[in-house]
């Protein structure tokens, strides 16, 4: 079981949720989200309490609160925790002790307190397979970008073997091809030419469009139009 609370909008809207007992929480440690930010009372038995980040956010992006008074309150990246085969249910370490911060709560604030309680929902969600799905978008996304990366190499490639990698080796090899485009253009110009003056003497017919596809050798490359 899973309890879900909704922070008020001009605090961030974020999404609070934690596990039931010690064994839920080892399911939400293990399948956390990247976004997911861990918190949890210093050196207390307490619950282990995770808040949501949207796409784009990061830690120091979110505001600081309290539940009791004069406590120590922990956090840190979901991706900071860290978890062996030693520790208890429930039990976590982090990688670096560096990213994890403390925030002291001098005061409690029974209001915000009875308001995300007014926000309560249980759930038992499936948290293995929202992971999964978590996962296979974010492939998805890096598959995207890959492949625009190779057709804007692929594309780099190209330019560099048709016309040199600098604008000036770009001129100098145009301009040498000039006369081979030229060339490359009479024979299809002359058959042209030939087919309208074979069609002038007949006066009631008209003029076909002709759909030609040649090649035009500039140089050792070929290009087709």
């Amino acid at each position: 079981m899973v309890f879900y609370f909704k922070a008020r909008p001009e605090a961030g809207d974020y999404t609070i949720f934690m596990g039931l007992d010690k064994y839920e929480n080892e399911e939400l440690i293990k399948y956390g989200f990247p976004e997911d930010i861990w918190f949890h009372v210093d050196k207390m038995s307490s619950a282990h309490v995770y808040l949501r980040l949207r796409k784009g956010q990061t830690i120091d992006d979110i505001s600081e609160g309290n539940k009791v008074n004069n406590i120590d309150v922990v956090y840190t990246p979901w991706a900071n925790l860290k978890k062996t085969a030693s520790m208890d249910a429930g039990q976590v370490g982090f990688h670096n002790s560096k990213m994890v911060r403390t925030v002291r709560a001098e005061k409690r604030l029974n209001e915000v307190v009875n308001r995300l309680n007014k926000t309560k929902v249980e759930r038992k969600p499936d948290l293995k397979a929202e992971r999964e799905a978590v996962n296979a978008a974010e492939r998805a996304e890096r598959k995207l970008l890959l492949r625009d990366k190779l057709d804007r190499y692929e594309l780099y490639l190209i330019k560099i073997d048709l016309f040199g990698t600098s604008s000036s080796s770009f001129r100098f090899n145009f301009e040498n091809r000039i006369p081979f485009l030229f060339l490359g253009l009479l024979p299809p110009l002359a058959l042209f030419f030939l087919l309208m003056i074979s069609l002038g003497s007949l006066a009631d017919l008209a003029v076909p469009l002709v759909s030609i596809r040649f090649r035009v050798f500039l140089g050792p490359q070929v290009a087709f139009f």
